[in-house]
């Protein structure tokens, strides 16, 4: 009987185990989508009231790890011409909707300083343009892509770095997205590198078409490769994009705010207790572990090819040099 019931119990505890397994699997690529980021946009855009503010709306809309923080700072920083000497990440600046309020409270509905009420979703321009524009009448959007290397290996860094500390941490033991801390770079590679490859691609070519059929005025596309290789030419654009009147000087000045080791200088995110320290910083000024092989990459633009072959664009830079011409008014 004792045997009967110890195998019972190991039977039990090995469903378990595999139930545990699978949900830890599937938290991978639930992370890596950015699942629990847009889940967190729909909710708050419902509770915004755009039709009351009395300045127009911007919303910073980017996918995770695409540079989306560089962004809102430089956002910031030409919406109020300048105005802003000291801060500590962008929750100081705009309203993340893409955090949970238990996470980190933000008075989203706030009158905001600058000619803009800006916000800020890491999300998909296929999942939520039309949304935006035709739900909620927002007239102004501004997104940008990053290349696939350096945003799928930046996103296991985030995977790794602040997903473990999303919730409570007195569930911690009983929680699979705690132990996508210990995740190592090959199983998420395993697990992510075609659905990350695919998921890419397919935004860029949402926006590739969605850059045809809108005006400059209503989405403005660029790259963070665009945005910190030719920063001040980058910044020059997208302070006309605002009708903000900026001088070299000012320029200038939001360059060097807005350098990595500047932001970093008083980053203080922490996701459980805001502004309190000790938590994960959003921006990684150490060179990434890890790396894509040839071979990943091949994955990748074999992908890239056959999406865009029909357009004649044979690869990300042709893209993203497209999207600069348009930028410029070409």
């Amino acid at each position: 009987m004792e045997t009967l019931g110890l195998s019972f119990a190991l039977v039990v505890l090995a469903g378990l185990v595999a139930i545990f397994i699978g949900v830890y699997l599937k938290s991978i690529e639930f992370a890596a989508l950015a699942v629990p980021a847009q889940t967190a946009a729909f909710k708050h855009l419902k509770n915004i009231r755009f039709e009351k503010m009395d300045k127009e709306a911007v919303m910073v809309l980017t996918l995770q790890k695409s540079g989306s923080t560089l962004l809102c700072y430089v956002c910031a920083l030409i919406n109020t011409r300048n105005n802003i000497n000291k801060f500590r990440n962008d929750f100081d600046l705009l309203p993340m909707l893409s955090f949970d309020q238990p996470m980190i409270y933000q008075n989203i509905n706030a009158r905001q300083d600058g000619k803009y009420q800006l916000y800020k979703i890491n999300g998909r321009a296929n999942t939520f343009h039309a949304l935006l524009t035709e739900r909620y009448n927002i007239k102004k959007v501004i997104w940008m892509c990053r290349e696939f290397s350096g945003y799928y290996r930046s996103v296991y860094w985030w995977v790794n770095a602040f997903y473990p500390k999303i919730t409570p941490l007195k569930l911690a033991p009983i929680r699979p997205l705690f132990y996508l801390r210990f995740l190592p770079w090959d199983l998420f590679k395993a697990k992510t590198l075609e659905k990350l490859a695919s998921d890419h691609v397919e935004e860029l070519w949402f926006v590739y078409n969605l850059v045809k059929q809108r005006p400059v005025a209503e989405f403005m596309a660029l790259s963070y490769e665009q945005l910190i290789g030719r920063k001040e030419s980058a910044l020059k654009v997208i302070a006309d994009w605002f009708g903000v009147d900026a001088d070299s000087e000012m320029i200038h000045s939001i360059a060097h705010k807005t350098s990595k080791e500047e932001m970093a200088r008083g980053d203080r995110f922490d996701p459980l207790h805001f502004g309190d320290g000790g938590g994960q910083t959003k921006i990684n000024l150490q060179p990434h572990q890890h790396k894509l092989s040839d071979r990943d990459m091949e994955v990748y633009n074999d992908i890239f090819r056959r999406r865009f072959e029909v357009v004649g664009i044979k690869s990300y830079d042709e893209f993203t040099e497209l999207l600069w011409k348009r930028a410029n008014g070409g």
